[in-house]
């Protein structure tokens, strides 16, 4: 039994810690961004202007935005209207439609060298091996990103799903040069900056526009200013914005609607800008937490996550799965109490719904922790424990099913299963019973006279004859021991009229003794005759015995003294106790006698009562009488 709940622990424990750990792995980071609140706030100061697949009227079918005149435009737009800085995303100079003549005249907008700088695209990243932040191992500098230019480009990598904004990087060097007319001065910037911290995105847009210088860069926080930014391996945490998250969202500016003046200049005073496409034919579209969005809404995302400083901080990741864990092993303790057990699946739901809407409110408050790894380990270990106790409790029927139907019925058996009292019989209960003690007269010297093998048969012929009609009274057999059998009546299953079952067994065992002889006769045995003795009272039933061998066992003075009253019996007769006549009723058919019981103090009052004939086991003529009395 202990083997088994220690297996049946281990199994629950380890089992739904697996798939939690396996949950967690392939779907953790979904489930987190999933609670994280999303709302509307963005910051007043964030413009977004997109290109949205209308077509130039001018040209017809001309794409917009690989024209980088329209870039031009809207820079100028944007710088006379006060904007603190520009940034274009989906910007590649060697594919714009007008070449790289039209990329210089925007380089070389005088408005444009008022703004902010944002100096890199396309990087290619490698863990930093002193372990603050990635390397950059090679980059390409565009003619935008220059101290003069001041407007920069940024490109949302192709990763399966982003979540991050990456703080920054640092350079350890340069490859391929400057691409396309880049001034003498753009070139000792890249020598220069080869060595030091280059912000990501969103932080440099952030840090030129409102004067907020980035320092202390490393892989947990990042100082934007006079704040603290948290990070998550060298990269900030978007806070995703429902107005943010659509090509039609009230909150971007059309490209076309601001080039026919239907936009007021002053949305740009103090303006921190973005510039992209929301097409999904021009662009490709990445997955976020918020869905499928085109790059520029990503940038916006990241950089509207820093303007309104809706960090997210990383929790201690082992409480979740140190709560988890007390959770099953709480679940598993209870199983060891019957009155607790059923409690301890939903002791598993309830700790899973609660630890959900724990995370929640934690993602509120801007702490992020594990989530779906804890919440699959308490839910499959409800699961798990169910379907367990579910297959322990049908091995256990069964093996007491198996068990009492070696000595009761098996329909028996079924109610004891069905009752729930199998196991309770099974450890031990004090019962009222009536002891029935068959036994063979005259056996012992038949047996001398026979053949080991004719003795076997005799034997197996009159236990399962006996046995059959004690079962089908719905006694209990117990034992065969030697030419004797011992039964029980009211246990395991409890009786009131144990009593009287006994002794209307005990009167067709005698019924049947005559269909016994019978078959022994066609098999050229001799006949058989025994005696019976019954009393009544209480005893303590119970399964004993070792790891080797069990048996259900019925023991006490009820039994002893209905073993006593059996010997007392001759041939033919029944020998019943007081207390059992009491129990079963009128005997007009019993004498009544008193007796020296071996083992008792003085004499006690008897009922004999005659039920076949007198002669001894192997007498051929039932009328013949041989005098013996051997108790076998």
């Amino acid at each position: 039994m202990r083997v088994r709940r220690t297996a049946l622990a281990a199994f629950v424990l380890l089992g739904s810690l697996g798939l939690g750990v396996v949950a967690e792995a392939f779907g953790g980071e979904a489930v987190q961004d999933v609670i994280l609140p999303r709302d509307g706030q963005v910051d007043p100061r964030l413009v977004v202007v997109v290109f949205d697949g209308r077509a130039d009227g001018g040209t017809g079918s001309e794409v917009s935005y690989l024209r980088a005149t329209y870039y031009q435009d809207i820079a100028q737009i944007a710088a006379r209207g006060g904007a603190a800085a520009v940034g274009f995303v989906d910007f590649d100079s060697l594919t714009f439609s007008d070449g790289a003549g039209g990329r210089a005249n925007v380089v070389r907008s005088p408005e444009l060298q008022q703004l902010g700088i944002i100096p890199i695209q396309g990087a290619a990243r490698r863990p930093a091996h002193d372990e603050r932040l990635d390397f950059l191992v090679s980059y390409r500098i565009d003619a935008l990103a220059t101290e003069l230019a001041g407007i920069g480009v940024g490109a949302v990598g192709d990763a399966a799903e982003v979540r991050m904004a990456p703080s920054g990087a640092r350079v350890v060097s340069v490859e391929d040069g400057v691409i396309v007319e880049t001034p003498p001065f753009a070139e000792e910037t890249v020598d220069r900056r080869s060595e030091i911290f280059v912000p990501g995105l969103s932080f440099r847009l952030v840090e030129h526009a409102f004067g907020a210088t980035i320092s202390d860069p490393g892989l947990d926080s990042i100082r934007l200013g006079a704040r603290e930014v948290p990070l998550e391996d060298g990269a900030v945490r978007i806070a995703w914005s429902d107005e943010l998250d659509d090509g039609d969202d009230l909150r971007l500016v059309p490209f076309f609607d601001l080039l026919a003046g239907e936009v007021p200049a002053e949305v740009f005073d103090g303006a921190l800008v973005l510039v992209g496409t929301v097409d999904p034919s021009k662009t490709r579209f990445v997955d976020t937490p918020a869905g499928r969005l085109p790059p520029v809404l990503v940038e916006a995302n990241a950089v509207n996550t820093l303007l309104t400083e809706r960090w997210t901080r990383p929790g201690t990741p082992a409480a979740p799965w140190i709560v988890a864990v007390a959770c099953v092993v709480a679940m598993i303790a209870f199983t060891r109490s019957r009155r607790l057990r059923p409690v301890a699946p939903l002791l598993g739901v309830v700790g899973a719904v609660g630890w959900w809407f724990a995370a929640s409110a934690l993602a509120a408050d801007g702490t992020l922790v594990v989530v779906l790894g804890p919440v699959v380990t308490m839910m499959s270990a409800a699961v798990l424990l169910v379907a367990s106790l579910q297959v322990d409790a049908l091995t256990e029927r069964r093996r007491l099913r198996s068990l009492f139907s070696q000595y009761v019925p098996a329909s028996i058996a079924d109610q004891l299963v069905a009752s729930g009292r199998g196991r309770l019989a099974s450890a031990g209960e004090r019962v009222a019973i009536t002891a029935l003690f068959c036994d063979l007269r005259g056996f012992t010297p038949l047996a001398a006279r026979l053949e080991p093998s004719q003795v076997r048969e005799l034997l197996n012929a009159y236990y399962e004859e006996m046995a059959r009609v004690i079962f089908d009274s719905e006694g209990t057999v117990l034992q065969y021991i030697g030419d004797e059998i011992y039964a029980v009546f009211g246990a395991p299953l409890p009786s009131m009229d144990h009593a009287a079952r006994a002794l209307t067994c005990a009167r067709r065992l005698f019924e049947r003794r005559e269909a016994l002889n019978e078959r022994l006769a066609e098999q050229g045995l001799p006949p058989l005759n025994f005696g019976i003795g019954l009393h009544s009272g209480d005893a303590i039933a119970a399964h004993v015995g070792s790891s080797v061998r069990m048996q259900y066992a019925v023991i006490g003075d009820t039994v002893n003294v209905a073993s006593r009253h059996r010997s007392l019996a001759g041939p033919g007769e029944i020998v019943l106790s007081s207390t059992t006549a009491a129990l079963a009723g009128p005997l007009p058919d019993a004498v009544e006698e008193d007796a020296s019981i071996r083992g008792l103090d003085g004499e006690r009052r008897i009922f004999r009562i005659v039920c076949g004939p007198s002669s001894s086991s192997g007498t051929v003529d039932p009328l013949a009488d041989d005098g013996t009395t051997d108790d076998g």
